[in-house]
């Protein structure tokens, strides 16, 4: 064969998965998984039910990089469910410097990044963005090839 135009396309190979579990006693670890992750003890896809005014729910969101090279500027993002106030987010593996993004119900316009963590009592709506700062120029890193992250929120039922 003759190559008529001197193109070589390459992709990429892999994808970027992204699941989001939420706590449940007695799930054992992947039985349930999503989206090519596995769902981590006492973490459920399928959803819980039962949650009363003042209770507090926990809930995983892990994202996994299955491209054969690193993914830049990574990080994981969750709206405050409804019906629910934030209290706390944190990622594993526990990094030397995680930075967080918020962007206020109603707004479009994301903050900028900062290593303060976002108070607890932020309103369902609330776009809370979280990654790792090794580096410190307030800047989400890349994710390693076959790299995992793992942000841990926990909201209070209204």
């Amino acid at each position: 064969m003759t190559d008529t135009n001197n193109i070589v396309r390459v992709a990429p190979a892999g994808t970027v998965a992204v699941a989001k579990f939420i706590a449940k006693a007695g799930v054992a670890a992947g039985t349930d998984p999503k989206n090519g992750i596995d769902n981590p003890t006492d973490y459920t896809a399928s959803g819980a039910n039962g949650a009363k005014p003042g209770d507090t729910l926990r809930y995983k969101i892990i994202g996994k990089n299955t491209y054969n090279t690193a993914v830049t500027k990574f990080f994981l993002s969750d709206t405050v469910p409804a019906n629910t106030t934030f209290a706390s987010v944190a990622l594993s593996p526990v990094p030397t410097k995680t930075i967080y993004r918020v962007t206020p119900v109603g707004s479009t316009t994301a903050g900028a990044w900062s290593a303060t963590a976002p108070a607890a009592g932020l309103a369902a709506g609330t776009v809370i963005d979280v990654a790792v700062d090794a580096d410190n120029n307030n800047i989400p890193d890349a994710l390693a090839p076959s790299g995992t992250l793992t942000a841990d929120f926990t909201v209070t039922v209204n």
